[in-house]
């Protein structure tokens, strides 16, 4: 018999042949479609110049999940421009040897939701879940930036990260933090002091 392949090892190779894809290992996975976790939000990651998140949230019917891809750039601002990619959008089993995609294309802008443009709905989750784990990853290709000033830095490979979802109290999931001066800030935005809520900083 040949030799098993780690999780780790087959994203790996994943993430080197494809490197405009982005993909999300998560851990208890059944908290998001049972809703005990309202949603699941990637990590930033940057595809020719521009930032992108994956969105997870539970959808109608049981064990179902519609992920999302949003352009979520400080850079797309004003009422002027728009942006046009193609988008496939894969919900794999842990062992990366069963999944689901589809391929569509986007046009985002100002004028439009940029949560609601690209969304697929995969359906009996269980189906591909082993150890409550699901691989999901979202690939942006052929990006065409209007009215943008965009500086792309091609990608050597893709990028991955590992969630695990968990239940947090309400009263330990909310941090504050003071802005002085806010009257006269003017640069683009303002990031607070370094927080944990539960696994994640």
């Amino acid at each position: 018999m040949g030799q098993s392949v780690s999780l780790e090892e087959e994203i790996k190779n994943e993430a080197d042949k494809h490197k405009n894809l982005h993909l999300i290992v998560v851990e208890g996975i059944t908290k998001l479609t049972s809703r005990k976790v309202e949603s699941c939000v990637s990590s930033d990651f940057y595809i020719d110049g521009l930032k992108w998140n994956i969105i997870l949230v539970p959808a109608v019917g049981d064990d179902s999940l519609s992920m999302g891809l949003m352009l979520n750039d400080s850079k797309c601002v004003g009422s002027n421009w728009h942006v046009k990619c193609k988008v496939k959008v894969t919900l794999r089993n842990e062992l990366i040897t069963s999944m689901l995609y589809q391929t569509c294309s986007a046009h985002f802008s100002a004028n439009c939701k940029k949560v609601d443009l690209v969304k697929h709905c995969f359906k009996k989750i269980h189906n591909y879940t082993d150890k409550d784990i699901v691989v999901f990853s979202a690939t942006v290709t052929n990006v065409e930036p209007n009215g943008l000033n965009v500086t792309s830095i091609p990608r050597k490979m893709g990028t991955a990260e590992r969630i695990k979802l968990m239940e947090v109290e309400k009263n330990k999931s909310k941090f504050t933090w003071k802005i002085t001066h806010f009257s006269s800030f003017v640069g683009e935005h303002h990031s607070s002091y370094q927080f944990t809520v539960g696994p994640r900083r």
